[in-house]
C-alpha cells in the first residue's frame, strides 16, 4: 500500500508541475496544451468522439482476455504444466515471437479476418495465453526439487503434483505478473484499434491525431491511465487477499 501512496505523490507532483508550467509559464506552444484546454476536451470526447461506447468496447475486450485466460490456465493447470514440462523446446521457440514487430500481427489479422470485434478479441486473448505460457515456463524451472521429491515419496500421482505442487509454487509470482499483463493487454487492444481505425479507444486516438486535436489526445490518455490504474489496483487487492505464501 505504501508503494501506491508513493506513486500517487509522484503523479500529483507531476500534475502540479504540468499545470504551473503549461498554464502559466509557457501557455502558448504547439505540443503541450494548457491544462484548462485539456479539461474542456473531456466533454468533447463524449460529444464528438463517442467515448462511452468505445470505452466500453475496449474495456470489455481487455477484461475478458485477462479474466478468462487466467481461468483457462487455472482449470487446465495440470495439463498446461505437463505440456511445458515435456515440450519445453516448443516454449523456447516462442521466444522468437519477441523479435516480430508488435504492429505486424494485428495488421496480418486485420488483412485476413477483417477489422472487427472478434478479431481483436482473439488477438488480445492469444497475447494473454502466450504470456501465461511463457511465464509458467520460466517459473517451472525455479520450482524446488525438494517439494517435488517430497510429493513423490508420498505416492502422489504426477498430474496431481503438477496441479498442486508446481502450481502452488508458481502461483505467487504468476499472480503478481498479471499486473504487467494488464498493461500489455491495454497496449495491444489500443494498437489493434488504432490500426483498424473505426472502433474502440484506439480509434479515438486515431481520430484525435487525424484532426490534430492534441488536447483530446491528452485527455484520452488520462482516461486510459486511470482505467489501467484501477484494474491494476483491483488485481493488487485480489493478490494480497488470496496469496498468503511464497515459494522461496
Amino acid at each position: 500500500m505504501q508503494l501506491f501512496k508513493n506513486r500517487i505523490k509522484f503523479l500529483s507532483t507531476l500534475v502540479f508541475l504540468y499545470i504551473i508550467l503549461f498554464e502559466f509559464v509557457i501557455p502558448a506552444n504547439k505540443y503541450f496544451p494548457k491544462p484548462s484546454i485539456i479539461f474542456d476536451s473531456f466533454s468533447d470526447l463524449f460529444s464528438d468522439y463517442n467515448l462511452i461506447s468505445n470505452l466500453f468496447l475496449t474495456t470489455l475486450i481487455v477484461l475478458f482476455a485477462l479474466f478468462f485466460s487466467y481461468l483457462i490456465i487455472y482449470f487446465l493447470r495440470g495439463q498446461v504444466i505437463t505440456f511445458i514440462e515435456h515440450f519445453s523446446n516448443i516454449i523456447e521457440i516462442l521466444n522468437v515471437l519477441r523479435y516480430i514487430p508488435v504492429f505486424f500481427v494485428p495488421i496480418v489479422l486485420i488483412f485476413i479476418f477483417g477489422a472487427n470485434f472478434i478479431t481483436e478479441l482473439i488477438f488480445v486473448f492469444l497475447i494473454a495465453i502466450i504470456f501465461f505460457f511463457y511465464n509458467m515456463s520460466n517459473l517451472q524451472k525455479k520450482v524446488s526439487r525438494a517439494y517435488i521429491d517430497s510429493a513423490k515419496s508420498l505416492g502422489v500421482e504426477q498430474l496431481k503434483i503438477y496441479k498442486d505442487v508446481y502450481w502452488k509454487c508458481m502461483e505467487p509470482a504468476l499472480t503478481k505478473s498479471i499486473r504487467k499483463l494488464n498493461i500489455y493487454l491495454w497496449s495491444a487492444a489500443l494498437l489493434f484499434e488504432y490500426i483498424a481505425g473505426f472502433f474502440g479507444l484506439g480509434s479515438v486516438y486515431f481520430q484525435g491525431f487525424m484532426y490534430k486535436d492534441i488536447s483530446a489526445v491528452f485527455a484520452l490518455t488520462i482516461i486510459v491511465f486511470l482505467l489501467i490504474a484501477v484494474v491494476d489496483w483491483l488485481i493488487y487487492l485480489i493478490e494480497t487477499r488470496t496469496i498468503f505464501w511464497s515459494s522461496d
